[in-house]
């Protein structure tokens, strides 16, 4: 009945859950023991919310708890039960702001749950909905990111919204609108790292951004500077892995971006290059897959 207690044992299953399996974080990959944290994080909430239905922490922690496993479960495959579970966030965050608009915590909540909700929808390939959803959150992202120019976790909100929104575009074969949001999020990761060079996850950052600008040049034609900027993101992952080797996330990324070298030294007519590449890229897939058997991406 102890309800601060409650509360402090939802936010240790919801950092255990990030630990574990958490997506977009550095974690051990055990996707099916973080979703069974996270949803305990989740009906603790819920609980307490029934407690103190006016209670606004408990309310924003309510509307917050969905969103990981919608997460974790739009990366197990599971897309219709991840979009429920994003709908829910944003139905709450939505009527929260409605009552509080001024709230930067909650604009920036809300934000993120439409940003979950359009990741589900591309995997369900609904790309108008998925659109509109990254354009309503980047603006949150870069409001409240001026606010707190000191916050890297601001910052680094608002770059993934540019990544995303220029995921999108790229989809939609608007390619200069979507390098154009891939150059200003690298523009803020590489800030955030020039004040941290050591933290991995700023370096992930960076990595994405170089690897994603390289995917739309590469589709656009400039297969050489594609080549380039591939490599950059392959020196960095590389590097991560070796700090690291129990990163699940760390080791899938280099193996995609191993897997698209090999293609472009392919296309580039260099053969035993290409499937050098490969081969490094199965070998991190296989023993990746064993250990991850749940995971339908990898």
């Amino acid at each position: 009945s102890d309800v601060s207690l409650q509360r402090e044992l939802a936010e240790a299953y919801a950092r255990m859950g990030e630990v574990q399996g958490g997506v977009g974080r550095a974690n051990l990959g055990l996707a099916t023991a973080s979703l069974d944290s996270y949803r305990k994080s989740l009906a603790l909430c819920e609980h307490i919310a029934t407690l103190m239905p006016s209670d606004p922490s408990a309310l924003d922690a309510v509307a917050r708890a969905p969103v990981p496993v919608g997460a974790l479960l739009d990366r197990m495959g599971e897309g219709k039960a991840s979009l429920e579970h994003f709908q829910k966030a944003v139905a709450i965050h939505e009527r929260l702001l409605a009552s509080r608009p001024g709230d930067a915590q909650l604009q920036v909540a809300l934000a993120a749950s439409y940003q979950g909700m359009g990741d589900t929808l591309a995997t369900l390939e609904d790309w108008p909905r998925v659109l509109g959803l990254r354009q309503r959150a980047l603006p949150l992202f870069r409001q409240a990111a001026q606010r707190a120019p000191q916050s890297g976790e601001l910052q680094r909100s608002l770059a993934l919204a540019n990544k995303r929104l220029g995921a999108i575009e790229a989809r939609l074969k608007r390619y200069p609108e979507g390098l154009e949001a891939y150059r200003q999020a690298l523009s803020v990761d590489e800030a955030r790292l020039a004040t941290e060079p050591h933290n991995s996850e700023a370096q992930s950052d960076v990595a994405i951004d170089v690897s994603d600008i390289a995917f739309i040049l590469w589709r656009s034609g400039d297969r050489r500077v594609a080549l380039e900027q591939y490599e950059r993101a392959r020196a960095i992952r590389e590097e991560l892995v070796r700090a690291d080797p129990n990163d699940t996330r760390a080791r899938f990324a280099l193996s995609a971006t191993l897997t698209r070298t090999g293609l472009l030294f392919w296309e580039l007519g260099d053969a035993a290059q290409a499937l050098a590449r490969h081969r490094q890229a199965l070998g991190l897939l296989e023993r990746l897959t064993k250990s991850n058997p749940t995971d339908t991406q990898m």
